[in-house]
């Protein structure tokens, strides 16, 4: 299999939602540089949105290697990841410094409880902090609003039933995500569709657009940046783009 033309063709069918992207990366260079006196971390939940931000377009640039080579399937598990981490941005947004004290302390807590079943990998266990107590009702009040209940009331409610989900049980390889997989049957043999593929494709694509357009919303709310000129642009090809097939879809 060729890859590289592979991949060339598939941005040729998907070019719409490819220069889409290219439109995303365009404005969040531009939003950083008209307005690079105001994103300065001060605070602990600026510095939580900065890191989770870097951790997104990194996300983001998997997602589209993944989609012009057409592992689609792949691609919608880590749009889910990162339709997780808006979510969770979002909803820390609501009440930013109590809730990114719960969301730190369940991390800590999460690598802790590994350090203590796995030692030295990675890293050594701390000596226990004086907060420890705190630490772990930080984590579990956390812990105790599920994914779902984060999402309601965001902009991602929706996404979270179609793409999480959905996302979820490629995730899982669950009976219904592995059907997938498997080619026309010929009586007692049948083919396992495990090669490069437009499936999925255009959902990863469409989706990974509409959870990062939602990111810049909320950069733009934890940096009080003002200016929405180029954002209204973005989530107006978003929209433009919600009913795209790629070319030869039919």
């Amino acid at each position: 299999m060729d890859f590289v033309a592979d991949a060339e063709a598939r941005r040729q069918r998907y070019a719409e939602l490819f220069a889409a992207h290219a439109l995303l990366d365009r404005t969040i260079a531009e939003v950083y540089d008209a307005n690079r006196e105001k994103p300065r971390v001060r605070t602990t939940p600026e510095e939580v949105c900065a890191f989770l931000f870097g951790k997104a377009t990194k996300t983001l640039d998997a997602i589209r290697v993944l989609c012009e080579s057409g592992f689609g399937q792949d691609a919608v598990i880590l749009t889910r990841s990162l339709v997780n981490l808006v979510i969770n941005l979002w909803y820390i947004g609501g009440e930013p410094e109590e809730r990114t004290k719960d969301y730190i302390a369940a991390g800590r807590k999460a690598r802790r409880d590994y350090l203590e079943r796995f030692p030295g990998r990675p890293g050594r266990l701390p000596p226990l902090d004086p907060d420890w107590e705190e630490v772990k009702q930080r984590g579990k009040r956390w812990n105790d609003v599920n994914i779902q209940m984060r999402a309601k009331g965001s902009p991602l409610d929706d996404t979270y039933h179609e793409v999480y989900r959905y996302g979820s049980s490629l995730e899982h390889s669950d009976s219904w995500s592995g059907n997938q997989y498997v080619g026309p049957r010929d009586g007692e043999t049948f083919l396992i569709n495990h090669g490069p593929s437009d499936d999925l494709v255009g959902i990863a694509l469409g989706s990974a657009l509409q959870t990062m357009t939602i990111l810049m919303e909320v950069l733009y709310r934890a940096f009080s940046i003002t200016e929405r000129e180029r954002l209204d642009v973005l989530l107006a090809e978003f929209k433009r783009l919600k009913n795209f097939k790629p070319t030869g879809s039919g």
